[in-house]
């Protein structure tokens, strides 16, 4: 299932975010940052993209 995540870096997202991608659901985290985007990337996330 495809899955659209706010606050995926947060206390309660993150532990989400571990539970969805051990489902095997395809995550698409939303980001404050380029630093929270890597972390959602090591835990097999996707941030979404950004276009100008």
């Amino acid at each position: 299932m495809r899955v659209l995540l706010t606050g995926g870096t947060g206390y309660i997202g993150a532990a989400v975010l571990d539970r969805l991608g051990s489902g095997g659901h395809q995550v698409t985290a939303l980001v404050r940052s380029a630093e929270k985007a890597e972390l959602v990337r090591a835990k097999g996330a996707e941030p979404p993209r950004r276009t100008p």
